[in-house]
């Protein structure tokens, strides 16, 4: 559920922060009017009620082969090799169909 608080903003103006907690994760945006506050929360809840859940901010701007990238860097290391990335990547892939079809 939403919960929104007004909070104290630049110039003595009030802005109201809305937190969404839901299936274990937090989602939160501030907001001038407390109108715009409530239509982002209830738009953001039904989204993540349905599970269509939007990617957030970064996520847009990285690719799903720099995160395993990543991955073999941080975790792996010279082990991880391209051979286990591709297994990697189309295990990701394989997943994101079946759910998709669930």
């Amino acid at each position: 559920m939403a919960s929104i608080q007004k909070r104290p903003g630049r110039g003595g103006r009030l802005r109201y922060r809305v937190q969404i907690r839901l299936r274990g994760g937090v989602r939160s945006a501030t907001f001038p009017t407390w109108q715009a506050a409530r239509q982002w929360a209830t738009i953001t809840e039904g989204t993540l009620r349905t599970q269509r859940v939007e990617p957030t901010r970064e996520a847009l701007y990285h690719t799903l082969g720099e995160l395993l990238e990543r991955y073999r860097r941080q975790v792996g290391g010279p082990a991880v090799t391209e051979q286990k990335t591709t297994l990697l990547l189309s295990t990701a892939l394989v997943v994101s169909l079946w759910h998709k079809s669930a």
